[in-house]
């Protein structure tokens, strides 16, 4: 089944020993090697994040309006994910997977997942409503260079889905997400 046009949006929050993930996804059909090169090639990346461009070996710097975000590679491999922090936003990363078991003579699938890393459940209650609408518009602009458009959503909706994942999706205690009790929330959107 092509998933252009209609395959889901799904975020995930999930707890861990180091933090709480707000994690966005979908599937395209295409290779990761076509996806990476919209995050590799700055002006490719700027079609749906931002242009960037080298600081140094393990430093990025994204043009966001009119500023500039110094983000630092944690770790990075070319067509698979990369992973960076930055001061103003955290921990930020962006995985590509490939599917499995594509559909016999049917186009490679990859699934393409963005995470936000919150140091505690209060931070990502707090900011999972405002942050989680404004990653799944990248998502769904990086699906659109790709040309595989996911279905459009309104802008309201898409504030009230995050806004009820933050309220419904998260324990109300900080010990129900201990290190030894990792925990998950589903929405798909």
């Amino acid at each position: 089944m092509p998933y252009a046009d209609s395959a889901p949006v799904n975020a995930t929050v999930t707890g861990w020993e180091h933090g709480t993930d707000l994690v966005i996804d979908t599937r395209v059909d295409t290779d990761p090697q076509r996806i990476w090169s919209y995050v590799a090639d700055p002006q490719r990346c700027a079609r749906w994040f931002a242009p960037w461009r080298r600081a140094d070996e393990d430093t990025v710097e994204l043009e966001l309006d009119d500023e500039v975000l110094v983000a630092h590679i944690l770790a990075c491999e070319p067509d698979s994910h990369v992973l960076f922090d930055t001061a103003r936003l955290g921990r930020l990363g962006l995985t590509l997977t490939p599917v499995a078991d594509p559909q016999p003579g049917g186009p490679a699938e990859t699934r393409i997942a963005l995470a936000h890393t919150f140091p505690s459940v209060h931070d990502a209650a707090d900011a999972i409503a405002q942050v989680g609408p404004v990653w799944e518009t990248h998502l769904r602009m990086l699906c659109d260079a790709l040309g595989q458009p996911r279905a459009d959503i309104s802008e309201g909706e898409l504030y009230a889905r995050y806004a009820r994942l933050a309220a419904d999706g998260l324990p109300e205690d900080e010990a129900e997400a201990g290190p030894d009790e990792g925990w998950q929330q589903e929405a798909f959107l």
